[in-house]
C-alpha cells in the first residue's frame, strides 16, 4: 500500500487502459413493466445514473439547448464516461441506460 492511500480507501485506476480495467455490464435487480427505471438496478448503478443525468443536464444547458439526435447521443456518451470516471468503475452503456439518461 502506498503511503498516500489510507486503509479502506480505493486507489484510482486509469479507465483507458484496456489491459487493467475490464468493462462490466449492468445487472438488474428487479424487472419492472413499462419504461426502464433506476430503482431496477443496484446502488452503484443508481449512483452512476444520477451523476450521468446531472452531467447530461449541464451539457444541454450550457452547450446546445435543443440538440439533434446525434448531439444527444454524444452528450449521453460523454456524461456516462464522466460518471464512470467519478465512481472509478468502467460500465458498458446499454440502450436501456441511454433511455434513462
Amino acid at each position: 500500500m502506498s503511503p498516500t492511500t489510507a486503509a479502506g480507501q480505493k486507489c484510482a485506476r486509469p479507465l483507458d487502459d484496456e489491459n487493467d480495467a475490464q468493462t462490466m455490464k449492468a445487472h438488474k435487480i428487479y424487472e419492472s413493466q413499462g419504461r426502464p427505471k433506476a430503482k431496477d438496478y443496484d446502488d452503484l448503478m443508481q449512483e452512476i445514473l444520477a451523476i450521468s443525468i446531472a452531467v447530461y443536464r449541464c451539457l444541454i444547458c450550457t452547450n446546445t439547448p435543443f440538440p439533434d439526435h446525434a448531439k444527444e447521443l454524444e452528450f449521453v456518451r460523454l456524461a456516462w464516461r464522466k460518471a464512470c470516471e467519478k465512481v472509478e468503475v468502467k460500465l458498458e452503456m446499454t440502450p436501456e441506460l441511454v433511455k434513462m439518461v
